[in-house]
């Protein structure tokens, strides 16, 4: 932890940036959340969950990121009275992931920096060399101590979907792990569409 210099503001404050359950599951207090985009990084779903989302039997699948395209998720901002607490936190929750400076983009704004945690590959939890049928086998059978890897999923879309945006990866492979035999169908608009 010590290694990684954190992008403050010039305030002294930290942002953070969620792209997977962090957008709606964390211990920590956030002062605001802001949807944001980050450009040179894209989400995928390559993190074997033995815990949280599956099982050491059993794993299952979270979100990760890497190198190129773009992604959306939220900024949560850290005031400074708090950084260390919840650096202690993320740290330890995000154990699997490289933390590394990201610039995050809100609609309209300029850019700005923020803390992200992105895929290790030599982690050996990686699972970056899956294709998406053997994802969408793994997002099905996960059950973990905080739910299912479809729940995970699922709600990931449906964040995404309340900050007016999507990621058409994930929900192509929602739509092959709902139903294995549509590898090559259209994702249907209606298990998406935000109410």
């Amino acid at each position: 932890m010590e290694k990684f210099v954190h992008p403050l503001t010039d305030e002294g404050d930290l942002w953070v940036f969620a792209y997977g359950s962090l957008m709606w599951d964390y211990d920590f207090e956030s002062a605001c959340t802001v949807p944001v985009r980050v450009y040179g990084w894209r989400r995928g779903f390559t993190l074997r969950s033995t815990y949280a989302w599956g099982s050491e039997a059993v794993p299952g699948l979270c979100a990760s990121l890497h190198a190129g395209g773009s992604v959306a998720g939220r900024a949560l901002l850290i005031k400074a009275p708090r950084i260390e607490a919840t650096l202690e936190y993320l740290f330890a929750r995000e154990a699997a992931y490289i933390p590394r400076r990201l610039h995050g983009r809100a609609r309209g704004g300029p850019p700005f920096p923020m803390l992200g945690f992105v895929h290790d590959y030599d982690h050996p939890r990686s699972a970056a060399a899956l294709g998406l049928e053997e994802q969408a086998r793994l997002i099905r059978q996960g059950v973990g101590r905080r739910g299912s890897s479809m729940f995970y999923l699922r709600q990931t879309l449906a964040e995404l979907a309340r900050d007016r945006s999507f990621d058409a990866r994930a929900a192509k492979l929602l739509a092959l792990a709902l139903n294995p035999d549509a590898r090559d169908d259209p994702v249907p608009d209606r298990l998406f569409r935000h109410r």
